[in-house]
């Protein structure tokens, strides 16, 4: 009886030695990695290792990720070599790494979680910090909430944003994305309660899940044409009235925009026909159930000719940001559109003039508005701020609408086209 208890444990012994052969990471120098469906993923490496050069691949396959907490704790790391290869580098990679203080990011990568290089050696030097915000090359990937400023704009080069990179910044009220963004991190404005208003620039085809969950202040949210996936990004922003969706989104996840109990306006790039194939998911009711404003230029005109207006659109004119009229719009600068309006019926109403951006198809690419409030029968001039597009523009348009969730017109609409 013993001889044969022995046996079977003997048996589990080795079933389990097998069993942790079969899951343990493979070696290659100082690093661990394991292999997946036609890629290498990098997941560990030698305790003291002061030195890393990661290759771009291992026996034909290339190293495309870098695992969460991969290089964690590796107190000794002082200089690390990342290929241009790897696309996705893990939270934690790179964290209490002490001695790092040299980090390169090449521009293949698209992703990079949340606190990836928290207290590593470059993150914990102050001089590395500009009001509040860390960068590391070209991309933002943390920030200090008790320093980052309640307007701030993220630099014109950035072409990333980490996850979770300005989590619970109660304080920020604005922000700034420029074009050069292509990638925004899951969860990067989780819960930031103060935050109001923001546009999405087209550069950024995924809006990844939970970036601006809880964000409850948030009242207006543009989405530039280019973006294709709402993902579920925006529950919880209980504040959320109004939200530009373009027409390249095909999809939308389910629960993005679940507990937006305020929404009552949605302005789509498209026709009504391109807005019922968008693949919608279930616990939108609130975006269904909105007001939908069809913007697509092949539709006609956004205002339809009345008999009698109460606002004269007098000029739309164009300029360039030194203050030189343009005879066109460009694509890839910012510019100012000056729209002169008078009202020629007096109006105790809170209506709005709009001016809209489309490209070459017709798609809309950027709304913005502001409430038309002035003296009767008195112009006004009105400028509004345009930043550079990744697509071409082929049109601009100015249009007056009978409150924020009308698009009653009342003013014939003025345009310029490229």
């Amino acid at each position: 009886m013993k001889t044969k208890f022995l046996s079977i444990l003997l048996c589990i012994a080795v079933l389990m030695s097998l069993l942790y052969i079969n899951v343990s990471a493979a070696v290659y120098g100082d690093l661990a990695y394991e292999v997946h469906d036609g890629y290498i993923e990098i997941t560990d490496c030698k305790e003291n290792v002061t030195s890393v050069n990661i290759p771009a691949e291992i026996n034909g396959l290339p190293v495309t990720e870098i695992s969460n907490n991969a290089f964690n704790g590796c107190s000794a790391l002082t200089n690390v070599t990342i290929p241009n290869s790897v696309t996705s580098i893990g939270y934690g990679a790179f964290s209490w790494c002490n001695a790092l203080t040299n980090i390169t990011i090449p521009r293949s990568v698209v992703s990079i979680g949340s606190s990836a290089f928290e207290n590593c050696g470059y993150y914990n030097n102050k001089s590395n910090w500009q009001n509040g915000v860390l960068y590391i090359g070209n991309w933002l990937v943390s920030t200090n909430k008790e320093e980052l400023p309640a307007n701030y704009t993220i630099k014109s080069d950035t072409v990333g944003i980490s996850s979770d990179a300005f989590r619970e910044c109660k304080w920020l009220e604005n922000v700034t994305i420029p074009n050069s963004v292509t990638s925004i991190g899951d969860g990067a404005f989780y819960d930031c309660s103060s935050l109001m208003e923001v546009t999405i620039p087209g550069s950024v085809s995924n809006i990844f899940d939970y970036t601006f969950l809880g964000c409850s202040s948030l009242t207006n949210v543009i989405i530039s044409d280019g973006v294709t996936n709402i993902g579920d990004a925006f529950r919880g922003c209980s504040a959320l009235t109004s939200v530009t969706i373009p027409a390249s989104v095909t999809s939308i996840s389910s629960g993005a925009f679940s507990s937006c109990d305020a929404l009552t306006t949605v302005y789509y790039g498209g026709t009504e026909e391109q807005w019922k194939n968008i693949d919608i998911g279930y616990f939108n009711s609130t975006l269904e159930s909105a007001t939908i404003h069809y913007l697509g230029i092949d539709e006609g005109d956004p205002v339809s000719p009345v008999v009698e207006y109460a606002y004269t659109i007098s000029d739309v004119s164009l300029k360039n940001m030194s203050g030189n009229v343009l005879t066109a719009p460009p694509s890839d600068s910012p510019f100012m559109v000056n729209v002169e309006l008078t009202e020629t019926k007096s109006r105790s109403a809170q209506d709005y003039l709009f001016v809209a951006i489309y490209n070459t198809q017709g798609a809309l690419l950027s709304l913005d508005y502001v409430q038309a409030d002035f003296i009767f029968n008195h112009p006004a001039s009105f400028g509004f701020y345009v930043p550079a597009q990744t697509q071409k523009i082929g049109s601009v348009k100015a249009f007056v609408w009978r409150s924020f969730n009308s698009e009653e017109p009342l003013a014939e609409s003025k345009e310029i086209r490229n």
